[in-house]
């Protein structure tokens, strides 16, 4: 590089070579993604900066036990730091050239744990689930498929056997049957790229149904009929809220394991209890109602701190009368 311009020799600087390291590691690991298993990765750069060469094999070597190092067999070059590289330098009749090659392992050869095949028990439902998804996926990944009662979910890849334990969640929700037909969950869709999507419907913040689709009502589709996936910014605020109130259920269910009693409210404070919809997408997922409100907390718990040491309040009970009969709440019932 530097003898073809020599411009590039007052380029040079430290900072500039592990600029260059961490943007190679980068495309690494993108490309990365798009080899199959058996496929093979080739690392190739012009460089003599170890930084850039033999550095980034290593760190993604140690990042992706998935990979590994793959001898080059050429007569040409010499070898390096590491098993799967060769620099290939003037006197080798090069520029001064690094290349290394990886091959990703099955789980396996990894050493990760085997994948589980959760037993799944003959259902007459099943080809019918099966023809459902069809019409909504282009890829359905079957071997993962399990199914709780009328629950359909999609297991994680390299599952391990959870027999005998109490597993609250694991995988994916795909959706239910509900009268006899097959009726998906939001979750399948969030958890699949559009391109694996047989309708895709891609909506811009300001598109005027937005707020129609984030309450969860139907919107008008310009797509053939069937179950549409929803892209763009609208189904990332989507996957936000459902997440915030999925995290809430997950919770909550914890809390009932261990509790005495009978959780039959939750009460939201905070800024985040002005979010109607949000509460209103809680309550639907914990299936109780949601109380919100007060919104300013914080503030009204350092008010009624020092109120107590003013001796203005004699204990907690009273200072949560005097806030329930100042300060308005608004309850969110389950939908039905």
């Amino acid at each position: 590089m530097f003898r073809k311009n020599p411009e590039a020799i007052t380029e040079w600087s430290r900072e500039h070579v592990k600029a260059c390291a961490e943007r190679q590691l980068s495309i690494l690991q993108s490309a990365a993604k798009a080899v199959k298993v058996g496929g093979t990765l080739v690392y190739s750069t012009c460089t003599f900066s170890r930084e850039e060469n033999e550095g980034v094999i290593q760190a993604f070597l140690s990042a992706h036990p998935d990979f590994e190092a793959v001898p080059i067999q050429e007569p040409f070059g010499r070898s390096t730091g590491v098993p799967c590289g060769v620099r290939i330098t003037p006197m080798e009749g090069g520029e001064g050239h690094f290349a290394a090659k990886l091959r990703r392992i099955t789980a396996e050869e990894a050493g990760f744990p085997v994948m589980f095949q959760m037993p799944t028990k003959p259902d007459k439902k099943l080809p019918e689930i099966l023809a459902a998804l069809s019409d909504i996926l282009t890829v359905i990944p079957q071997e993962r498929l399990y199914l709780m009662n009328d629950k359909v979910f999609f297991l994680p890849q390299q599952y391990p056997d959870s027999t005998g334990l109490g597993v609250i969640r694991a995988g994916v929700f795909a959706g239910e049957v509900k009268k006899n037909r097959f009726e998906p969950s939001h979750a399948l869709f969030m958890a699949t790229p559009p391109s694996q999507c047989r309708r895709v419907l891609s909506l811009s913040v300001g598109d005027a149904r937005v707020g129609d689709f984030l309450q969860g009502l139907e919107i008008d589709c310009d797509t053939e009929n069937g179950y549409t996936a929803p892209n763009g910014a609208c189904e990332m605020l989507s996957c936000i809220y459902h997440s915030l109130a999925e995290r809430y259920r997950e919770v909550l269910d914890m809390l009932q394991e261990v509790s005495p009693f009978k959780i039959e409210k939750l009460h939201v404070i905070g800024g985040g209890s002005a979010n109607d919809l949000l509460n209103q997408w809680t309550a639907d997922a914990i299936g109780i109602p949601v109380v919100a409100g007060p919104t300013e907390a914080t503030a009204l718990g350092n008010l009624m701190v020092q109120a107590k040491a003013a001796g203005l309040v004699k204990d907690r009970w009273t200072m949560r009368k005097m806030i329930a009969q100042n300060f308005k709440t608004k309850t969110y019932n389950p939908a039905p």
